[in-house]
């Protein structure tokens, strides 16, 4: 796939960018993002298309199928134009994002390069999130609505402060960006500085954000301090454990006794557990092509919003869009613990990726990813598949050079 640096770094760029900016062509609204993702997705359709040709260990091939997948679902829950218009568009932001990344990043210096600027771009992010949260005033979103047209709305304040959106459309995409990085600054930089990427999350004030927080040094804490065979493995088992432990020894479900520790309020966590089960509800009257765009069915009194990323994917498009996106990620980090270098830089790029995924899909379990926090999951996932030749190049070479150490010399 082809992609040049000045066409990427304008898509890395404007995935920063208010959704505000943006013109309406059609049907549609035309954002920089959007914009660039389509041109990308046009000059590379070949290539993306023949990813649905099934070979073992290939992630594009679910990522694609999940995309069509999707496009199915619109179009028998509406009809074709819907499909082709929603669907179409859908398909484009869930492949084009984690494609351009692996058809930019093809060596070691072009990652470390991108991986800094995300960096800093994401710290850069505190000159406006900081004065919005202790001030309330937004001093970057009222100049783009000043220039560009728009307007932003400030969410109810916690705590006596206000909840940061910086240069999104909501605080939740500002927390979910910004978390994303400390596994990256913590391996990859001084782990000090991690302090930077946590403040610009804290700023957002938003739970799901917080959890990914608690994720991410759970994880960082654990590979630092625990040196024992299949580490991780026990961790998961720990986990599992105090699952059961909540399920059966509280006065409440399991999942209810995890989701009190990992929002604000009782009221936000009975309302997610109730979405859940509602959700799953629909999900299980609906298996295969979902609802579409269509209303669920719930009580009366319960919101539209539906504050699960995992859940949404189930409800609009049936559970074999979500098995297939979730094989996707799977295999990605299946090939990433596969190989295994000396190479320090590989190894803490590796350890970051994996720490930031963790963060952004536990708090996927309690947000809902739209718009740009749609766009970055799956350009953050990109990051990992990028990752991967990079990897087993490292590996090979490790593997060539402890056999020419092995073999004897030849006879004079």
């Amino acid at each position: 796939m082809r992609v040049s640096p000045f066409l990427f770094y304008s898509f890395f760029f404007a995935m920063f960018l208010p959704t505000t900016i943006s013109i309406n062509l059609g049907f549609m609204r035309m954002t920089p993002y959007r914009l660039i993702l389509i041109v990308f997705f046009l000059m590379n359709l070949q290539k993306i298309l023949l990813q649905f040709q099934f070979k073992r260990g290939n992630p594009g091939f679910y990522l694609v199928f999940c995309g069509f997948w999707s496009f199915l679902a619109l179009w028998l829950n509406h009809d074709l134009a819907l499909g082709l218009e929603t669907g179409g568009i859908n398909f484009i932001e869930l492949t084009a994002p984690f494609f351009i990344v692996a058809a930019y990043a093809k060596d070691l210096r072009r990652y470390e390069k991108m991986i800094k600027i995300l960096m800093i771009q994401v710290c850069l992010l505190l000159t406006i999130s900081l004065p919005e949260t202790v001030t309330g005033f937004n001093w970057f979103r009222t100049l783009t609505d000043a220039i560009f047209g728009g307007w932003h709305v400030h969410i109810d304040p916690r705590f006596g402060f206000d909840r940061a959106m910086a240069t999104f459309d909501h605080p939740i995409i500002n927390g979910v960006v910004s978390s994303s990085i400390i596994g990256f600054v913590y391996f990859c930089t001084r782990w000090w500085m991690t302090a930077f990427p946590v403040v610009a999350t804290a700023t957002s004030l938003s739970s799901g954000a917080i959890a990914s927080i608690m994720t991410q040094f759970m994880l960082m804490g654990w590979e630092r301090f625990v040196k024992v065979r299949k580490r991780w493995l026990i961790l998961f088992g720990i986990l599992f454990g105090i699952y059961l432990a909540a399920e059966f020894i509280s006065n409440r479900s399991g999942v209810m006794a995890i989701l009190s520790v990992l929002v604000f309020s009782p009221g936000t966590a009975y309302n997610r557990y109730y979405i859940w089960i509602y959700g799953t509800e629909n999900v299980a009257n609906n298996p295969f092509f979902g609802l579409g765009l269509n209303d669920w069915e719930r009580p009366s009194y319960m919101g539209a919003s539906i504050d699960n990323y995992w859940l949404v994917i189930m409800m609009r498009y049936g559970l074999p869009a979500l098995i297939s996106y979730v094989i996707f990620i799977s295999i990605i980090c299946r090939q990433l613990f596969r190989y295994r270098v000396k190479d320090k830089k590989l190894t803490a790029l590796r350890r970051g990726w994996l720490t930031g995924l963790a963060g952004l899909c536990v708090s996927a379990g309690t947000v809902h990813y739209w718009n740009t926090a749609y766009i970055y999951f799956n350009f953050y996932i990109g990051l990992g598949f990028a990752l991967i030749p990079l990897l087993r190049a490292a590996a090979m070479e490790e593997r060539e050079n402890k056999r020419k150490k092995a073999s004897p010399p030849a006879e004079a």
